[in-house]
């Protein structure tokens, strides 16, 4: 259900929302739409926080922002709205709890503004809201062997979007790529824990295959090890069957400073909610994974790999970490053979309904531990998905 109004042509820096509600439209943004189609929707989130509404715009829209808390039993509880598709006639949202993890199953309600003609152009040092946070399956190929070649050097110079945040949200955008959107997002999801001083983040996007990340964070002497922030670029699924995901291309660059701990690393979350959480690290900077090791020697696409788990050993679910005994700055990773190797040692909680195993995000970014309180930072210059979608 959406209550909306559409807007033809103009300069807009706010939208009057219909109920007297009103929402930033991407803050010091200068938008000259062809028209903008804003309103208030209600929806049902999904087992893994998804819905979708439906738009005016008639047209696949060039930019969707949502914003707002959805009052539920008298209280705010949804956090984070996040816009991960649209297409001519709907959008979807990705809801997060204030707590963390995903707001599932429940009515939110949300105001929104879409899109058509110019793209919002937004400025260099934004400062984000405090509420921004398949087709023919391919033969999956396992056996995609990652280059270890010298990462592209294309970095980026004139970012279209640019966020810099201290809080522990964090800001994002959508880019089309390769078979669909992809959204690069500055994830502050543990900066203000209490496991120390929060930091300092910045994000300037190109495009989602181009893009970086300053970071300036103290260490903590509360939680030394604890990870502060994720930025990543990814892509989010409804329930994708994991065969339908074949492998990933990737590539960073960055300086190595003695004292810093950080790892660049791939995410994956498999079946219901946070069961499953698959990361496969490619460079690692003075940093534990969770659990302990299982697997000294793992050899996946030619790579040798640790293999750390947290969770119980006689379980299933937790968390499962390749520890890529060699740096690896470029490549293209196997993400079947990973699946597979999961399967075949039956660590996977499996799905609630049904027995195929999918995924609803896949992403590649930095976790930062520490900088030392000085800025530092890591160029992300090739990234694309290789799936049902868009075939390698």
């Amino acid at each position: 259900m959406a209550f909306r109004k559409t807007i033809v042509g103009g300069a807009l820096a706010g939208i009057l929302l219909a109920g007297g509600l009103s929402a930033a439209v991407w803050p010091a943004a200068s938008i000259t739409p062809a028209s903008v189609d804003v309103g208030v929707a209600s929806c049902t989130t999904n087992s893994n926080g998804l819905c979708t509404v439906s738009h005016g715009l008639k047209s696949v829209p060039v930019a969707v922002v949502a914003t707002g808390r959805s009052p539920i039993g008298g209280t705010n509880i949804a956090s984070q709205i996040m816009v991960d598709s649209f297409t001519a006639t709907t959008f979807r949202v990705r809801v997060f709890r204030n707590s963390g993890g995903l707001l599932a199953g429940t009515a939110v309600t949300f105001s929104y503004a879409a899109y058509a003609g110019a793209a919002p152009t937004p400025s260099p040092t934004v400062t984000p809201s405090p509420t921004p946070t398949p087709s023919p399956t391919p033969t999956p190929s396992p056996t995609v062997t990652p280059s270890p070649g010298p990462s592209p050097v294309d970095t980026c110079t004139t970012p279209v979007f640019t966020t810099t945040s201290s809080n522990n949200i964090g800001d994002g955008r959508t880019f089309n790529g390769p078979g669909g959107p992809y959204f690069v997002h500055n994830n502050m999801w543990n900066n203000h824990s209490g496991s120390g001083p929060p930091g300092t983040y910045t994000m300037a996007v190109c495009n989602y295959d181009n893009w970086y990340e300053v970071a300036s964070q103290q260490p903590s002497t509360v939680s030394p090890g604890a990870v502060r922030a994720y930025p990543n670029v990814h892509k989010d699924y409804d329930d994708e069957p994991l065969a339908n995901v074949v492998a990933a291309r990737f590539a960073h660059n960055t300086t190595s400073v003695a004292g810093m701990i950080w790892n660049v690393a791939f995410d994956v979350w498999i079946n219901d909610g946070f069961e499953n959480e698959l990361m496969i690290w490619t460079e690692n900077h003075g940093q534990r994974p969770a659990g302990n090791v299982v697997d000294s020697s793992v050899m996946i696409g030619g790579r040798e790999y640790q293999l750390w788990r947290l969770g119980s050993g006689v379980d299933t679910g937790g968390i499962f970490t390749y520890l890529s005994t060699s740096t690896q700055r470029a490549g293209t990773m196997p993400l079947q053979a990973f699946f597979a190797d999961l399967n075949a040692r039956n660590w996977l909680e499996p799905r609630s309904v049904g027995g195929v195993d999918t995924t609803w995000q896949v992403d590649y970014g930095v976790e930062v531990v520490s900088t030392n309180g000085v800025d530092h930072r890591w160029n992300f210059n090739d990234f694309e998905i290789f799936d049902a979608s868009n075939p390698l």
